[in-house]
């Protein structure tokens, strides 16, 4: 299977701004434009593609990310090819997504609060290809 090429459809500055401006609502912190492009090349880079929407001044609605790569079913249909991204895991949430865990097990609950923020499962993870996992591992950080 050839790889699709991507044409930038939006420009570098007004991808930086945007995600900017998105991390400062979340976080309510300033970060400057630098810092994004250093913290965040592959969210940046997916805004860039046109596939990740912040939605703008809209806080109401969620991120939408359109998988560079879908996630196929085992007959070759797409499985998953858009992700609504939940910005909000509450403490409650991360309680019983941690239920079972050792302490110290960072890695399995950075996946089962990444599986929950997209609505997949940790399995599904697997199926992400490189360039989609990274920009939602990235795009994360911002919410826990």
């Amino acid at each position: 299977m050839s790889k699709i090429k991507f044409d930038y459809v939006v420009a570098e500055e007004v991808a930086v701004e945007e995600l900017k401006d998105f991390i400062e609502e979340i976080t309510v912190e300033e970060i400057t434009a630098e810092e994004v492009l250093s913290s965040y090349p592959q969210v940046v880079k997916a805004i860039r593609f046109g596939l990740l929407l912040l939605n703008g001044d809209d806080s109401s609605k969620k991120p939408e990310y359109t998988l560079r790569e879908p996630i196929l079913t085992e007959t070759g249909g797409v499985a998953y090819a858009k992700l609504d991204i939940n910005t909000r895991i509450t403490f409650n949430e991360k309680k019983r997504l941690a239920k079972g865990l050792k302490k110290g097990d960072d890695i399995e609950i950075g996946g089962r609060l990444l599986a929950h923020s997209t609505g997949l499962t940790t399995s599904l993870l697997d199926k992400l290809s490189r360039f989609d996992f990274k920009v939602l591992e990235q795009l994360f950080t911002v919410f826990v």
